[in-house]
C-alpha cells in the first residue's frame, strides 16, 4: 500500500512539473530567445513546447518582424546563426578526430 501511494506522489510531482514547466506564453519574444540556450537541460515535453511556442509566434510574424527579432537576438548573442552544413560552434565534427 505505502510502495502504490509512493508511486503515485512521484507520477503526479513529474506530471506537476511538465505541465508548470512547459508553459512558455508568460514570456515575451526577447525572453523566450534568451531561454534558447537552456532547451539542453529540459526534459522532451519542455523542449517541445518551447518550439511550439516559437514557431506560433513566429507564424503570427511579418517577416520583418522575424528579421529584427533575429537579428537582436543575434547582436544580444541568444540565438546564434545555425549553418545546414554543420559546421559553426561545435568541436571535431563528422567522425573526424583531433589532430
Amino acid at each position: 500500500m505505502l510502495r502504490k501511494i509512493g508511486f503515485i506522489m512521484v507520477v503526479l510531482a513529474i506530471s506537476a512539473t511538465s505541465v508548470y514547466a512547459a508553459d512558455f506564453s508568460q514570456y515575451s519574444n526577447e525572453e523566450l530567445l534568451g531561454m534558447k540556450s537552456e532547451a539542453s537541460s529540459w526534459d522532451a515535453n519542455q523542449r517541445q513546447a518551447f518550439q511550439t511556442e516559437m514557431k506560433l509566434r513566429m507564424q503570427s510574424m511579418s517577416q520583418e518582424e522575424c528579421k529584427t527579432l533575429m537579428s537582436s537576438a543575434n547582436a544580444q548573442g541568444k540565438g546564434g546563426q545555425r549553418l545546414r552544413d554543420g559546421s559553426g560552434m561545435g568541436q571535431g565534427g563528422q567522425g573526424k578526430g583531433r589532430y
